[in-house]
């Protein structure tokens, strides 16, 4: 609806000293927008790096597949090159924009995360879970690979344990998912998201996208540890072994799965390492300051 609207003139032509737009859905206001504000874009995930995941998990991909692809990769940098400044969340995401943008109109600018109570750490016992809706396909091929790559080694090697997905779900997604694994458990909205996650392991299995994954920072603070894949914790200064388990293929994240719900004295470690590396990089006080320091840069020539 904004987009028709901008299309019908209704976007005003002054009065703006800045404009700042995000998500990919909104990319194609820059089309519309004055030209005597100041363009800002926020990106919170690198579209084409998505979709040339997804090309890169097809056995024998078309013609018309890498075309498909190149195409929206080639408009979706056009678009960009129409703002006045991108803000990514993340450092890779910054050089990958980097190869095709001038780097001097883009910034690294992390998402702010409230962090105004930490839950303290409680053993977890063999339950895990996901958060995320199947609205984002990242979070929808994820668990559908979780499901049925990830799930047959952790039947092999747990006699007892318990998957709960959180977020918003389709009812046909649901029911086929459930059918096949019972151990699974679809939550939908948490009320208390920290208190929830606190006592069981975060899982992470996702394997295509950018950006920067706000589950990862929402299971740290509250105090559960978590596995994830490289793709998972890309952009985010994590160490495997160190602050979380990384695990890549499903024999991996299985026997992770496997191995960190018994040992109590790693779970500890890894999640206090994380609360750690979060206050240092991840504090919302230095994070806004970050952003507001943009605002002024960018607003600098406009008096």
């Amino acid at each position: 609806c904004l987009l028709e609207a901008a299309a019908e003139g209704f976007i005003a032509e002054s009065g703006f000293d800045i404009i700042q737009t995000e998500f990919r859905e909104l990319l194609d206001l820059c089309y519309f927008l004055p030209e005597n504000a100041v363009k800002v874009y926020v990106q919170h995930e690198i579209d084409y790096i998505r979709r040339g995941n997804e090309l890169a998990m097809l056995q024998s991909p078309t013609l018309m597949d890498i075309a498909r692809y190149q195409q929206a990769k080639d408009k979706e940098i056009s678009m960009l090159s129409r703002y006045d400044y991108i803000i990514t969340l993340t450092a890779t995401d910054k050089n990958i924009l980097s190869k095709y943008i001038p780097e001097e109109k883009i910034y690294v600018s992390p998402a702010v995360i409230k962090m105004d109570r930490l839950v303290p750490f409680k053993t977890c016992t063999p339950e895990f879970v996901f958060v995320g809706g199947s609205d984002h396909f990242p979070n929808y091929d994820g668990v559908n690979w979780f499901c049925e790559c990830i799930l047959p080694v952790l039947k092999e090697n747990l006699s007892d344990f318990k998957i709960y997905i959180i977020g918003n779900w389709s009812r046909k997604a649901k029911r086929t998912i459930h059918k096949h694994n019972k151990e699974v458990e679809f939550m939908g909205f948490v009320e208390d998201l920290h208190t929830f996650l606190n006592g069981k392991i975060t899982i992470v299995p996702i394997r295509i996208g950018s950006g920067m994954r706000m589950k990862i920072l929402d299971a740290v603070w509250s105090s559960s540890p978590f596995i994830t894949t490289s793709k998972g914790v890309e952009g985010q200064d994590f160490t495997n072994g160190i602050d979380c388990i990384i695990a890549d293929s499903p024999q991996e994240f299985g026997k992770a799965m496997v191995m960190l719900s018994s040992d109590t004295v790693l779970q500890k470690s890894l999640s206090e390492n994380a609360v750690i590396k979060v206050k240092k990089y991840y504090n919302p006080e230095a994070m806004m300051k970050i952003r507001a320091d943009f605002y002024d840069k960018f607003t600098a020539n406009i008096m």
